[in-house]
C-alpha cells in the first residue's frame, strides 16, 4: 500500500511574493504607516477648515484695498481629481493665482515635510500642469500647527499655529531633484500669513 504521509494532496504554491504595502509607500514600519494615515485623514479635515479661512482672507484682502479679484474654491467631485484648491481670478498678473492648501500637525523636533504624507501620488505633477495650462502664479499655502510645548511655561494651550505662502516653483524643484521632503527651515522664508484674532489677514 501506498504510505499516505507520501503523498501529495495539495499544489504547489507559485504565487509571487508581493512587498509589504507600508515598504511599497516608502515607510519603514506598519506602526509609521498607520501613524501617517491617521495624521492623513485629520489633516483633510482641518485641510478644509484652512481652505475656507484662507479664501475668505484673499476676497477681504481685495474688498478692503479696492482691488479687482475674487477667490473661490473649486468643487471636488467623486470620481475625479481636483485640480486645485483654491482659483484667484484677477486682471492683475500677481493676482492671478492658483492655491493649493496643506494644514498639518507638526510635532516637537519635526524638521520636515514628507511629500508622501501630504500629497497623493501624482499631485505634484498635475498641479504643476495646470499650472503651465493657465500661466497661474502657483501658491502651496502650508499651515503648521502646533501642540502646547509643557517645556515652555510661555506656550498657548491650546498650542499655535503658523502659515506660509510657498511659491509652487520651490516646491517643483525640490521635487524634480529627487528630495523626498520639504525642510519647514525653506518654507520659513517666505511670506507669513499674518494671523489676527483667530482671522488670517493677508
Amino acid at each position: 500500500m501506498l504510505n499516505r504521509s507520501l503523498r501529495i494532496d495539495k499544489r504547489p504554491n507559485f504565487k509571487k511574493h508581493k512587498p509589504a504595502k507600508y515598504r511599497k509607500k516608502g515607510f519603514k514600519s506598519k506602526k509609521e504607516l498607520s501613524k501617517e494615515s491617521k495624521a492623513g485623514r485629520l489633516n483633510n479635515m482641518r485641510g478644509n477648515s484652512f481652505e475656507r479661512d484662507l479664501t475668505k482672507a484673499y476676497n477681504v484682502f481685495f474688498r478692503e484695498r479696492g482691488i479687482k479679484g475674487y477667490a473661490y474654491r473649486l468643487k471636488q467631485y467623486k470620481y475625479t481629481g481636483q485640480l486645485i484648491d483654491i482659483v484667484v481670478d484677477s486682471p492683475f498678473e500677481e493676482f492671478y493665482q492658483a492655491v493649493e492648501c496643506k494644514s498639518m500637525l507638526i510635532p516637537k523636533g519635526k524638521t520636515r515635510i514628507n511629500f508622501k504624507a501630504y500629497f497623493s501620488d501624482g499631485q505634484i505633477e498635475n498641479e504643476q500642469r495646470f499650472i503651465d495650462l493657465t500661466g497661474r502664479r502657483g501658491i502651496l499655502a502650508i499651515e503648521m500647527r502646533h501642540d502646547q510645548d509643557k517645556d515652555d511655561p510661555k506656550s498657548p494651550k491650546r498650542g499655535w499655529r503658523e502659515a506660509y505662502l510657498v511659491p509652487f516653483e520651490y516646491v517643483w524643484d525640490i521635487y524634480l531633484s529627487g528630495e523626498k521632503a520639504l525642510p519647514i527651515a525653506g518654507i520659513r522664508g517666505f511670506p507669513q500669513i499674518k494671523r489676527e484674532k483667530a482671522v488670517y489677514r493677508l
